[in-house]
């Protein structure tokens, strides 16, 4: 495990700066304005910022589905009937199944990062494909993310 050491340097926007700094430089500020991160080595799993665009993402799939007139065939009382989609049966039935398929995690907390996005890209081509439904992952750079 690593250690580094940043220095407060300012504001930008609104939103504190820091800047690396050498040990011997730290022991010299005494501590004031530093922030100490340990680095552990390993795959970095998903983040909470991801795990909150996949449910705004199930939501969003869940609407454009219903929209469309495509319902889920569920068992009710030994009968087939149609139901809508929500955002849990999205994430559930369809998310969880391809993740599963694709890396065997039924947990989104065990991927790591960069395998979110290769379980959202199969998920879009296969409702597209399949259903014409087409929705772009929520991120806060296309401004799709919801903060609440």
């Amino acid at each position: 495990m690593s250690t580094l050491i940043l220095q407060h340097v300012g504001q930008k926007n609104g939103v504190d700066v820091y800047a690396p700094m050498e040990p011997d430089d730290a022991k010299l500020i005494n501590g004031h304005d530093v922030l100490v991160c340990e680095l552990k080595a390993g795959k970095a799993r998903r983040t909470a910022l991801q795990n909150k665009s996949l449910y705004q993402y199930g939501r969003l799939v869940a609407d454009r589905l219903n929209n469309g007139g495509i319902t889920k065939q569920v068992y009710f009382d030994k009968k087939q009937v149609d139901c809508e989609w929500t955002t849990e049966s999205v994430v559930e039935d369809i998310w969880r199944e391809i993740q599963f398929a694709m890396f065997g995690h039924r947990k989104t907390s065990h991927l790591e990062t960069d395998q979110i996005s290769k379980v959202y890209d199969q998920v879009s081509r296969i409702l597209s494909e399949n259903f014409s439904v087409r929705q772009e992952f929520p991120s806060r750079f296309n401004g799709m993310y919801d903060e609440a």
